[in-house]
């Protein structure tokens, strides 16, 4: 026991530096044993795989098969950087993609959270004779998402894929 008042000697702080050095160590250890280590490693993988230009088509997102299971999509539209994850959905008729998770949208306040979508082939008369409709979408004071208006008829984002 110190004292009060006193230093610890040099034994006695190199001893704490150890033993908080060897808490670390078991953390990290414990860490690397988590449940959690596969999802870690996916967004590693993912990560390490560039995003790969594939031009302006936002109806390939939605095409099935091992575009929805090998790769994640992400768009730049308003912007040439970064690229902005998206998903791909359908209701009843037609096919959605929008970006996900929302991100911080308008020129000035109130700013609110919201992001882009495109949509074809539903029953709505935005996209007929459209290859994808633009729509911003925005959250609300209650916390509800709108469509807010946008660019309309063909107006594409850049479509982006990188490997799972």
């Amino acid at each position: 026991m110190l004292k009060e008042n006193t230093k610890p000697s040099i034994l006695q702080t190199r001893l704490i530096a150890w033993a908080l050095i060897g808490v670390s160590v078991l953390i990290v250890f414990f860490f690397s044993l988590n449940p959690w280590q596969n999802t870690l490693q996916a967004q590693t993988v993912s990560l390490d795989n560039p995003w790969q230009n594939m031009g302006t088509d936002v109806t390939q997102i939605c095409t099935g098969g091992s575009a929805a299971t090998d790769y994640e999509w992400g768009v730049t539209y308003n912007n040439a950087s970064p690229v902005l994850r998206v998903t791909c959905n359908t209701w009843n008729t037609g096919q959605r993609v929008c970006t996900y998770p929302p991100y911080p949208t308008g020129d000035s306040q109130p700013f609110t959270w919201g992001g882009s979508c495109w949509f074809w082939g539903t029953n709505s008369t935005w996209d007929d004779g459209c290859s994808a409709y633009h729509s911003y979408y925005t959250e609300d004071a209650t916390g509800r998402y709108n469509m807010s208006g946008g660019n309309g008829c063909n107006s594409l984002p850049t479509v982006y894929r990188r490997r799972l």
